[in-house]
Formats: structure tokens, sequence, C-alpha cells
């Protein structure tokens, strides 16, 4: 299988892998990612656009969500309660809000302080998750992964630009790391785990 744009908005990650496992015994699968954590410059563009769609759509769908399933809220509360679910689904909102009230103490997510989702439809604006965070999933799930740099296309009209991308190209094959750091994508290369 191969999907383009695609991993970095999954809602829940753990269950689409979970899924798949038990789909097919000798399934291999490709992604590629734009939301690259370790290109800080595509990183800071990508969490501008989620502080907008956060701010601007999310966070007050969610505070619209609470009050009218919890009414007797005070408007302290649905606003700590609205930001506390960032990246949960409506479901999860009011789960996630009944254990509040039930226990006193709202549940802790693991989130970074930028991703966000649209909590009708569960898509996540460009979740930029680390190696590591992918490798945990993939491994809790019977896959294993392994990671590439993505590519510059260096088919352009500017013999300038044409340059700079073969050269970004060549360092992104031949020094990983470094190159990881302007890289545009990520490619995850992930099979089952053999026994």
């Amino acid at each position: 299988m191969i999907a383009t744009d695609l991993i970095e908005h999954v809602y829940d990650l753990n269950k689409l892998f979970s899924d798949f496992n038990k789909l097919n015994p000798n399934l291999s699968m490709v992604f590629t990612t734009g939301s690259v954590k370790s290109n800080f410059l595509k990183t800071r563009k990508l969490q501008k656009i989620m502080i907008e769609e956060e701010t601007e759509s999310y966070l007050p769908a969610r505070k619209k969500f609470i009050l009218e399933k919890f009414p007797n809220l005070g408007t302290e509360e649905v606003d700590k309660l609205a930001k506390q679910t960032r990246g949960l689904i409506y479901p999860d909102i009011k789960q996630f809000v009944e254990i509040y009230l039930k226990t006193n103490n709202m549940p802790v997510l693991e989130i970074d302080k930028y991703n966000t989702c649209d909590p009708k439809t569960g898509n996540w604006t460009e979740r930029i998750l680390s190696k590591k965070h992918y490798r945990k999933i993939f491994n809790n799930n019977g896959f294993q992964v392994t990671f590439d740099n993505g590519f510059y296309n260096t088919n352009r009209n500017n013999v300038i630009s044409t340059g700079i991308a073969k050269f970004a190209n060549f360092i992104m094959r031949h020094f990983k790391i470094i190159g990881s750091t302007f890289n545009p994508l990520m490619i995850l290369i992930v099979n089952l785990h053999r026994s």
C-alpha cells in the first residue's frame, strides 16, 4: 500500500495500524508526509497554520459542543475543558468531560502543543510527529518502520533553483542526518515484524 499526504491527517493511528495488522500477514506500506519535525522552517510554517485553525475554528467548536452537552458548567470550566480536549473528536470530548465531572481531574492527553484536529471529523490539520513517536506507534501494532528523506523536484525552469534542488537532494541522500533538517518530506517504509 502506498499513501501520500495521509498519515499526518488520520485521527487514530493506533487503531488504523492495529486494523492493518489484522488485514494481511504480508502487508507492506509506504507513506510520505510533508509534516517533517526535523525541518525547522517547515515545522514553523505548519505550526502557524495549526494555530490559526485551532483559534478560529476548532477551539470555538469544542467550546460550543461542551456548552451544549454540559450546560451546567461555568464559563471558566468550559474554556479550560475546550483547551484540554484539543485533538479529540466529539464523542471523545464527551467522554473526557464525563471523566472530569466524575473525578474532578482532567485526563492528560499526550499531544504536541500545536497539533490540532477537526473535532467533527478527526482530520488533523498537519500533525507533526517525531520519528521516535512514529516508531512507537508502529512497534505497538506489530510493525517495523524505516525512514528516508524525500527529495526536491529538479525539473524546474530556472537553472539556479534546479542546481539548488540537485545539491539539496545530494546532501539528503549522502548525509541523511544533516539532510533531514531541510527535508521537504519524510518517507516511512513499513513492514510487519517477522518472527
